[in-house]
């Protein structure tokens, strides 16, 4: 028996020899006869050269691959991505597997997968380069553009001076939303290229959606220098006027453009734009209409439409503010108010509200009977008539009660806007004066004229000035002005940021300790910041602030005082709309313990 068994095993042990020297001979055969198929471009033979080869070496990736590569000449997709799989299932540790079996997913159009087995690619080959642009297209496809981002950051990392890289990156990094690399990227692209007129005009686009329009402006001069199409500056051009509210330089100019190319959607689209802008509700809504037929259900109309039409809709709005201060003087206030279109350009207001007011005896600010805690009330109604692009009128008309006494009061309110650049507001109105619980309780009213000015004499400068004249029924007058000059120092997706000056003065023409506040003069000057931070598209936070030095007449220098005034605002162009706000002012005063403090 064991003879036997002997005899077998050395017979198989024959065989398997046998075999094997069968296999070993037959290699150089396989790969002799396929090298000179493919020569040939006998795509067919080699196929089945290769296809005979793995039925003796199955485990073989390099000919899963060599099989792989022929089946896409031949056009057969699911073979090719078949023998791609066995080569990178067999080899799970072999770079070029994984990279042959991501480029047989792209071509099946697969990208999914594609991704996937280029990253395990990476994995394997530790970033490389040309592993990085094949994940950066595939990541493209996908629409992942943030991965797209990063593959092109680390190839410049291990390719710094790889021109076409940087441009790629400023690309994907524009589509993703992260519109200040963006503009970084391209401008260090643009320092090798200068005179890249396509990319030139990239880049002012991404400057105009980022909202610093004066950039871009800057950005066209330099396309304009670099020999760029004149037709294309100016389309360009009334782009982004139209969308820095410059209607009235963007609008003769858009009619021009319109006149030979009637169906243009972008400029039909910054028109529509500057007749918001330039309050003109009826063209507005006409080009909307235009649009929409242009490009029906397009999200870019449905965000503009969103944007014009909320200001033009009826609403109600209603609003609770209370205020504190270091004298201990409380004042909570309750105001709701109505507007009801009748037409774009014609509306019915009317509002109401309600003040309570409470300070303790011994300030100065309690009731003239020595009662701390006062009550008033009004409610009015009017019009809001807009007769003109450049002229906007409104008016109210009701009563107010206090201290059981009503008074007529009004509110008229014109706003002017000679010219793009500048517009004044003019009001006068008359109501009770609801500072304290004295100045309630004496039934004092308040009737006052007031002229406020805004020049922004380019895109970047911004002067805020006024005046305004009180005529107190205690026989009390008060002036006041005001300057602030301002810069745009930030323009971003993320942010807006102004920096900028502000002087003040007012004063009264006599101290009759009435309940309020009432030196001969007052004084400050200031630095002043404002921001604001963009959380979505209709929704951000703003922040004013203010710094500096105040005198009064009764004091004998300068002391230092600050403000700061934040609101978060939810929903502009919704039908709610959320807005939460807080306020603090401080001003020191070496004399006193505390100074004065208000919130």
């Amino acid at each position: 028996m064991n003879t036997l068994k002997t005899v077998g095993v050395v017979a198989l042990a024959t065989l398997l020899s046998a075999q094997a020297r069968c296999e070993n001979e037959n290699k150089p055969r396989f790969r002799d006869e396929a090298i000179r198929a493919e020569m040939d471009g006998q795509w067919e033979e080699a196929l089945r050269i290769h296809r005979a080869h793995i039925a003796v070496e199955s485990q073989r990736a390099d000919l899963w691959i060599r099989i792989a590569d022929i089946e896409n000449k031949l056009g057969h997709t699911n073979a090719m991505v078949e023998a791609a799989e066995h080569a990178a299932w067999i080899s799970p540790d072999d770079v070029e597997a994984w990279r042959r079996l991501s480029r047989s997913y792209a071509v099946a159009g697969r990208p999914a997968d594609a991704l996937f087995a280029i990253n395990r690619a990476l994995f394997l080959g530790h970033d490389n380069v040309d592993d990085l642009r094949s994940r950066s297209q595939i990541a493209n496809w996908l629409g992942k553009t943030d991965l797209a981002a990063e593959s092109f950051r680390l190839l410049l990392d291990l390719v710094p001076d790889d021109i076409e890289a940087r441009l790629a990156l400023a690309r994907a990094l524009s589509w993703s939303g992260a519109l200040e690399g963006a503009a970084g990227a391209y401008e260090r692209y643009l320092e090798a290229r200068p005179r890249d007129i396509g990319v030139l005009l990239e880049l002012e686009r991404v400057h105009a959606w980022r909202g610093n329009f004066a950039a871009a402006m800057s950005v066209l001069k330099r396309y304009k220098e670099a020999g760029g199409d004149a037709a294309l500056l100016e389309r360009e051009t009334v782009k982004v006027l139209a969308a820095a509210d410059k209607a009235r330089s963007a609008l003769p100019r858009i009619e021009r453009i319109l006149e030979a190319s009637p169906d243009d959607f972008e400029v039909i689209f910054a028109r529509t734009i500057a007749h918001n802008f330039d309050r003109q509700p009826a063209e507005t809504l006409a080009d909307l209409e235009l649009l929409g037929k242009i490009r029906p259900g397009s999200e870019d109309i449905v965000n503009l439409r969103r944007t014009a039409l909320v200001p033009m809709k009826s609403f109600i709005r209603a609003t609770g503010r209370y205020y504190t201060d270091s004298d201990d003087l409380d004042i909570e206030h309750v105001h709701a108010e109505n507007e009801s279109a009748l037409s774009p350009g014609r509306r019915i207001l009317a509002d109401a509200g309600v003040t309570w007011l409470s300070a303790p005896v011994g300030t100065g600010l309690e009731n003239a009977d020595g009662t701390t805690e006062a009550m008033s009330w009004f409610g009015r109604v009017g019009l809001a008539y807009l007769l003109s692009r450049e002229v906007d009128l409104r008016g109210l008309a009701g009563v107010s009660w206090a201290e059981d006494g009503t008074t007529p009061v009004f509110s008229l309110q014109a706003d002017y806007r000679p010219s793009e650049c500048l517009r004044l507001k003019a009001e006068l109105e008359r109501g009770h004066l609801l500072v304290s619980p004295r100045t309630v309780s004496k039934r004092v009213t308040d009737t006052f004229a007031r002229l406020a000015a805004e020049w922004r004499p380019g895109f970047s400068s911004t002067v805020v000035a006024g005046g305004r004249y009180d005529d107190y029924s205690d026989g009390n007058r008060r002036w006041e002005g005001t300057i602030a000059p301002r810069r745009a120092v930030v323009r971003s997706s993320l942010c807006n940021l102004d920096l900028g000056l502000r002087a003040q003065g007012f004063g009264f023409s006599d101290n009759l300790d009435g309940g309020y506040y009432d030196p001969g003069t007052y004084q400050q000057y200031a630095g002043t910041m404002h921001l604001f931070v963009k959380l979505s598209p209709d929704s951000g936070i703003g922040l004013v602030a203010a710094a500096g030095w105040f005198k009064d007449d009764s004091m004998n220098g300068y002391d230092f005082g600050w403000s700061a005034d934040g609101e978060l605002t939810v929903g502009a162009y919704r039908d709610w709309m959320l807005k939460l706000a807080a306020g603090a002012y401080e001003n020191f005063r070496p004399e006193e313990a505390q100074g004065f403090r208000a919130y």
